[in-house]
């Protein structure tokens, strides 16, 4: 197959996507090239933008039979593939190694070239080897899809469990990309979350803490209930097990009052961020058709893709407020029940001596059970 029909067979295969409308990047943060576009091919003749001065010794860089499979973000490699030799590179423009990370021990494998342009003295692979890998890498999350700079969510996979997002919705075989989104915003904004919210967290991970240790005790003792010896140790052990239950559903309570305090500022939060990106898409829409008509091509074009941004940005925030929307209704009304939207009117020792009373009336109520013959326990 000559290199005019490879390439036409290879460009037809390749992923056409637009970074900006997709909001994601291709491997290791470079862009989706689009072989459609001018500028693309144009951009393709010269991937690392070293210049069209910048030749070597014995001509340019990227040879005739030389293509970019992806385009350079910021700062970020490129994929090369070369048709004769059927293989590929992935250089760093700016480390001058190897972005393969199959070949990070590999060391290069010729001199540089004259002036420093040519990228052949890497180590690459055979073309099959790497695209399989990448595929691979992707399938099994060594390598996170997603992210861009252009993308309206900010991906930081140091403060977020990425993976477990996408395995939570299906990655990859029955992937819902717009669920893993939402999930995704409301996690980074629970991850930037203000100081008051902060201490809503803290209880929060307390309460759950105080559930999950309840819960663990409920089970040992009705083991412990199943194997009682006499009717003094069962009674002492339902004693201790009617305590536990109690605490459980008290810890349970708090737990869900930590979630209502949470959903309501998440709420909030999101609202705030829709409100911001609809302005923005406001302004921008109102420029387009006021003041377009006098600015230049350049200009006009950046808007646009600013107000697809916003418009995507505001859909998502949308789709945000509604899951938050669902969970605040699951857990109730978030008005003065929950303590949340004002402050008790009791003083905290009032709470304090109604809560012992109301605990010491339902020890005096579950005692009055006990058989006679269960002396210790009723002591």
């Amino acid at each position: 197959m000559g290199w005019t029909q490879l390439s036409s067979t290879l460009y037809s295969i390749l992923p056409y996507v637009d970074s900006q409308i997709a909001n994601t990047s291709f491997f290791d943060g470079s862009s989706f090239m689009d072989f459609r576009d001018e500028s693309c091919v144009e951009d393709g003749r010269d991937p690392l933008c070293h210049g069209p001065s910048e030749e070597d010794g014995d001509g340019p860089y990227m040879r005739p039979w030389m293509t970019a499979l992806s385009q350079m973000g910021n700062h970020t490699s490129v994929i090369i593939y070369d048709a004769r030799k059927h293989r590929i590179w992935i250089p760093d423009p700016v480390e001058n190694c190897s972005c393969d990370p199959a070949l990070y021990d590999v060391p290069n494998e010729a001199p540089e070239s004259e002036k420093g342009t040519n990228f052949e003295h890497l180590p690459s692979r055979p073309a099959g080897d790497v695209l399989r890998d990448i595929a691979r890498w992707y399938r099994e999350l060594k390598v996170l899809p997603g992210g861009s700079d252009d993308s309206c969510i900010e991906w930081d996979a140091g403060r977020l469990d990425v993976k477990g997002l996408y395995r939570m919705h299906g990655w990859p075989g029955n992937f819902d990309g717009d669920a893993f989104q939402v999930d995704q915003l409301r996690a980074l904004g629970l991850a930037s979350v203000g100081k008051y919210a902060n201490q809503i967290l803290l209880q929060l991970k307390r309460c759950m803490i105080s559930v999950e240790e309840s819960d663990r005790k409920i089970a040992r003792l009705q083991k412990s209930l199943a194997a009682a010896k006499s009717k003094d140790e069962e009674w002492m052990f339902r004693m201790e097990l009617w305590k536990a239950e109690r605490s459980f559903r008290r810890n349970n309570k708090d737990l869900l009052e930590e979630e209502r305090k949470l959903i309501a500022q998440e709420y909030s939060q999101t609202k705030r961020k829709l409100e911001s990106a609809q302005v923005r898409m406001r302004g921008a829409r109102r420029w387009l058709e006021e003041k377009s008509k006098d600015a230049d091509a350049y200009t006009v074009k950046t808007v646009r893709e600013r107000l697809r941004g916003y418009e995507q940005e505001a859909a998502l925030y949308e789709k945000v407020q509604k899951a938050t929307e669902v969970d605040k209704n699951q857990l109730g009304n978030l008005g003065d029940k929950t303590g949340f939207a004002k402050e008790k009117e009791a003083s905290l020792w009032k709470d304090v001596a109604l809560h012992f009373q109301g605990e010491l009336d339902a020890l005096r109520e579950w005692a009055a059970q006990i058989p006679t013959d269960a002396r210790k326990t009723e002591g």
